[in-house]
């Protein structure tokens, strides 16, 4: 391993192709990514490859940043974090290629595409067992009333 830096708290090293922050007491290793005041994004962790051509493409993002709710209050510090991944499109500009699939707020996630092809069916149902919502195919939210069957509420309608 080659240690790029020590403290008293821990070190940064590299070996093959891993990247290293281990702690050496019991506070654990951080990794920050802080941006000044009025940057858009926060921070940005990408995952890519190398095209054939040697040049590299960015194929997942992760972009932290301040809640766009509170963006315009300089003292609200809610934060972000968005999940965006390339479908590749050689007639599109890069930015184009990259789809948002999911928000996560600390009062709830946002999904922007459905939910695929489950294997095992899978769905959330209530503590009584009254009420039932199954994860669909088709990437619509419906909630079923167990006791009558029926559905009660549809994401892709917002009702029934």
């Amino acid at each position: 391993m080659i240690t790029l830096a020590t403290t008293d708290y821990g070190f940064l090293g590299f070996e093959g192709n891993e990247l290293f922050v281990r702690s050496l007491n019991n506070d654990p290793p951080k990794v920050r990514l802080e941006a000044p005041a009025g940057s858009l994004h926060k921070g940005l962790v990408t995952f890519g490859t190398q095209r054939q051509d040697g040049r590299f493409e960015e194929l997942v993002l992760f972009s932290g940043k301040q809640d766009e709710r509170y963006r315009n209050d300089p003292y609200n510090f809610t934060g972000e974090i968005t999940i965006s991944l390339r479908k590749h499109d050689p007639a599109l500009p890069d930015d184009q290629q990259f789809h948002e699939v999911a928000l996560l707020r600390h009062d709830g996630i946002t999904l922007y595409r459905p939910v695929l092809d489950q294997a095992t069916p899978s769905f959330l149902r209530s503590p009584g067992g009254r009420y039932e919502t199954p994860l669909q195919p088709d990437g619509n939210l419906v909630v079923y009333d167990m006791s009558t069957g029926k559905p009660i509420w549809s994401w892709m309608t917002g009702r029934l």
